[in-house]
């Protein structure tokens, strides 16, 4: 059985061993969200200052708490308590909303940057502990804050030595085993969508890329099978494909969705946060795309069927997609994927710069592969997601000239890989032509585009985010008629309303 984390119990006894133990309590226990009150805080101070325990007695001393995480960090992470005295003395501080905005500056001097989980503990009327925690992360030291960096000795934080800050700046370099493969050990299988996994097993032996003697009904075997696990623990790739509250346990499974009126950030028609494992992603950003992207029609004269000019390729977005989820630099908690698009072009961003060995250029042609997250890389294969290893750009660049589209543009910019994908030109021009509708009008037409068959105005009122009256519905209707944008058969209430063209 693989090993699971009962985080739906804490008590005394629990708490007595987390002197002996703040790495892992430090993590599942503050960051999980878990009911945590002064009592489990005494319990916590009881056992007093360790490897992983420190006290600082006001937020004066929150520079040298962080000083502290850093410490932890690039130990075996652990537990800060300000609003303790060094004798384990509770004292309080009060908490204004500049001491939180001291607190955010100095966490972003962390390098790389830190995920830290802060709770505020109420000890009496308006006086509070702050309890500060983090998690190594093995894949990222030495961390620095504010320039420098530290380790714990015994109960005291200490200056990093500059040769023990070498040697683990070559341990790093040289570290054979990627993030996606460490053991995620604040997730047990009760976090992951078990039907899920059995699916996709059972997808990975339907096409022949797992041996049919290793299909399972069971969840833990099929996880060993399809190779999630390490030492009996789940690994983050499992996390990250089947989590099923992402938001708790890997925040960086975030996706930004949003569509700009015009070619700037200005103005926004729609915008969206998703958490989610990694196929949840996948779909919402296709979602998001299908909702908002335009299509020309045109009919040829003495033919029946429609021709349609996608503004962009699907397939070609979704690839991209489904690379920005194989190839993103997980390390980073703060990190993302975003799809933002525009009147002229839709952008895909995500954390993490190319993998050492790849040019920008050689994304143009047949290059060799060098993928930052492997197992997760190959699930997705399993799964049939992808289908071969190194050729997610130019399928990109293939797809986009079938639609008669400009190639996408590759490059980073900071600390993130971007794909450029351009309007389609024939969109373009049928848009300049085109009269301006209204937002609620283009909500309209997106959500008709979902209907091949027609729809009544119930039907579109059903899936408005703020339905308006059904008269100004059937106004709006009307002006998209005079537009060309619809069209309609029937009279009254049996009318049937046509999509025509999009915006």
């Amino acid at each position: 059985m693989i090993a699971n984390t009962n985080r739906n119990v804490l008590n005394t006894n629990i708490i007595s061993n987390i002197s002996g133990n703040a790495r892992f309590w430090g993590y599942s226990w503050l960051s999980q969200g878990l009911v945590m009150d002064i009592d489990n805080i005494k319990e916590l101070i009881k056992g007093g200052e360790s490897k992983e325990l420190e006290f600082k007695k006001s937020t004066a001393q929150l520079k040298g708490a962080c000083e502290t995480l850093c410490a932890f960090i690039n130990t075996n992470g652990g537990i800060v308590l300000v609003g303790v005295k060094n004798d384990g003395k509770i004292v309080g501080q009060h908490i204004t909303d500049e001491t939180k905005l001291e607190i955010s500056n100095l966490v972003g001097k962390f390098e790389p940057p830190a995920h830290i989980t802060i709770k505020y503990i109420l000890v009496k009327e308006d006086k509070y502990i702050i309890v500060m925690s983090v998690n190594p992360n093995h894949s990222t030291i030495p961390c620095t804050f504010d320039g420098r960096a530290f380790w714990r000795v015994e109960s005291s934080t200490k200056g990093m030595p500059q040769q023990r800050y070498n040697e683990m700046l070559l341990m790093h370099a040289n570290k054979s085993s990627p993030w996606d493969v460490e053991v995620a050990s604040h997730v047990g299988v009760e976090d992951l969508d078990g039907e899920e996994v059995i699916k996709m097993l059972n997808d990975s032996i339907s096409r022949g890329r797992t041996e049919q003697k290793l299909g399972t009904k069971n969840v833990d075997e099929a996880l060993l099978r399809l190779k999630l696990t390490k030492n009996g623990n789940l690994i983050n790739a499992a996390g990250i494909l089947f989590c099923k509250d992402a938001e708790s346990h890997f925040p960086q499974s975030l996706i930004r969705l949003a569509r700009f009126k015009g070619v700037t950030k200005g103005n926004i028609i729609d915008s969206k946060r998703v958490y989610g494992n990694g196929f949840k992603l996948i779909e919402e950003a296709e979602l998001f795309v299908m909702r908002h992207m335009s299509i020309s029609s045109d009919f040829v004269a003495g033919k029946m069927a429609r021709n349609d000019y996608p503004e962009y390729s699907t397939r070609a977005v979704r690839e991209a997609i489904v690379n920005a989820i194989s190839h993103r630099d997980y390390t980073l908690s703060g990190g993302s994927i975003s799809l933002m698009m525009y009147d002229d072009r839709l952008e895909i961003i995500s954390h993490g710069n190319l993998p050492n060995g790849i040019r920008i250029q050689d994304l143009m042609t047949a290059h060799e592969s060098f993928p930052r997250n492997g197992r997760i890389t190959h699930m997705l294969y399993k799964r049939g997601i992808t289908e071969s290893v190194g050729m997610g750009t130019q399928e990109m660049i293939q797809e986009c000239q079938k639609i008669h589209a400009p190639d996408p543009e590759y490059f980073e910019k900071g600390n993130t890989f971007v794909v450029l994908f351009h309007s389609n030109p024939m969109i373009k021009k049928e848009i300049e032509q085109s009269q301006f509708v209204k937002p609620r009008q283009a909500e309209i037409l997106s959500i008709m585009s979902s209907f091949n068959k027609g729809c009544t105005t119930t039907k579109i009122m059903e899936q408005m985010s703020n339905p308006p009256s059904a008269r100004t519905l059937r106004n709006d209707l009307r002006q998209l008629e005079k537009d060309k944008f619809v069209t309609r058969h029937g009279e009254g209430s049996a009318t049937i309303w046509f999509l025509t063209k999009k915006v």
